[in-house]
């Protein structure tokens, strides 16, 4: 299935047309339903994404943006001596925290986290990092962030294009079709139409109905046995 093939699909559920929609406006649409799609998919089956590592350095940087195509960040870690040789570098394992629960402000947070212990938080597809202020690490320190996370499939460019949900895996190709559903509410809620909620409890349902299909599928081979002779094993 091709991008323009979903569109001919929701043009038809939306019962509209180019004229009224270009293929030009539903490309840059479906992109966002796309992306939905993949989270979704990468908090119940990670492993049908390819896994990156990105390692940058950093000079009294408390943030930066996470890589364009980063679907989901898996563990960072923080090095504070990466001016040594490889061999020579500490490499500690941050953990995640939530600024906003954490009661107390992000200057507190630097001041008191520890290289030992560092902390990060992710904003806006940005990266926070505590410590990470000469004052709290030392103005000497040499500091390197390395992250690993799921990568992104690429965005389709043209209505040739397939989407792809995931650049591994075939069969998640069967859930295509619940981008038409975003797109039909998309369409829908331009126009007006009261249609336009049905198409998001649609959408609502079957991304639920995917990941509990998903799920069973995460549960592992089943092992077969050669039956003896009298048929009682299986």
């Amino acid at each position: 299935m091709t991008i323009s093939d979903i569109f001919t699909y929701t043009r038809s559920l939306t019962k509209t047309t180019s004229s009224q929609f270009s293929d030009v406006t539903l490309l840059s649409w479906i992109k966002i339903w796309l992306h939905k799609v993949q989270r979704e998919i990468a908090m119940i089956r990670a492993d049908y994404f390819a896994t990156k590592d990105y390692t940058v350095g950093v000079l009294d940087q408390e943030d930066y943006p996470l890589p364009a195509d980063c679907l989901e960040v898996k563990k960072v870690e923080i090095c504070y001596n990466a001016d040594k040789s490889e061999s020579e570098q500490v490499w500690y394992k941050a953990n995640e925290i939530d600024i906003g629960q954490r009661g107390e402000s992000w200057d507190t947070i630097q001041k008191t986290a520890t290289t030992n212990s560092p902390v990060y938080d992710l904003i806006n597809h940005r990266l926070y990092i505590a410590p990470i202020r000469s004052s709290s690490i030392g103005d000497s320190a040499s500091v390197k962030i390395r992250l690993w996370y799921i990568e992104r499939p690429a965005d389709p460019t043209t209505v040739s294009d397939a989407p792809l949900i995931s650049s591994l895996d075939d069969s998640l190709n069967d859930y295509q079709y619940l981008l038409a559903d975003g797109l039909a509410y998309d369409i829908l809620t331009a126009l007006g139409s009261p249609r336009a909620d049905s198409f998001m409890s649609r959408y609502l349902m079957d991304v639920e109905k995917m990941k509990k299909e998903l799920k069973q599928q995460d549960i592992g081979q089943i092992k077969a046995t050669v039956p003896f002779d009298d048929g009682s094993e299986y």
